[in-house]
């Protein structure tokens, strides 16, 4: 299978959402980009470690099925070698997490929930950008429940904020 096949079956697993058939397609999928990864000669640490999806008996349902998406995007990430604002992302965040007491910021982070809308999550970054008064304001948001359609428009659209 291609790169381009592999990203394709990707998109198509992250669209399953019954649990049991998720985890079947995530592991076969997953064997076939470790073989591509080996095959092309590529870091296969990093493809095992964006794969790595490990599940907690007393995890709910949704939050498997998130750890498997977060894992499938991370991999189709690196497959159409994306991953670079990722990796600049971060280590600037390491670095201020190593320099912490030298720099003026605030680590925000934000989970989504079932009662949360895009606009929501949105107006409270919005809000909080206002209200902390920092030099840096980094904002992390764990999208567990896919409500973000375009990251990329939400993201331009706080920067302008």
């Amino acid at each position: 299978m291609n790169k381009e096949q592999l990203v394709q079956k990707g998109w198509e697993i992250d669209k399953i959402t019954e649990l049991k058939e998720l985890c079947g397609k995530y592991e076969e999928w997953k064997t076939e980009v470790l073989r591509y990864a080996e095959a092309s000669g590529t870091d296969v640490g990093k493809y095992r470690m964006a794969l790595h999806a490990v599940n907690v008996p007393y995890e709910s349902r949704e939050d498997k099925i998130g750890k498997y998406r977060t894992s499938i995007k991370k991999a189709i990430c690196f497959l159409q070698d994306e991953s670079q604002s990722v990796r600049q992302d971060e280590d600037a965040l390491e670095t201020i997490v190593r320099n912490f007491e030298e720099v003026d910021a605030i680590i925000e982070i934000k989970c989504t929930g079932k009662n949360h809308t895009e606009k929501k999550i949105f107006r409270e970054l919005g809000e909080d950008a206002f209200f902390y008064k920092c030099e840096k304001l980094i904002m992390y948001v764990y999208d567990k429940h896919n409500i973000i359609h375009d990251i990329d428009n939400f993201v331009r659209a706080l920067e302008k904020k």
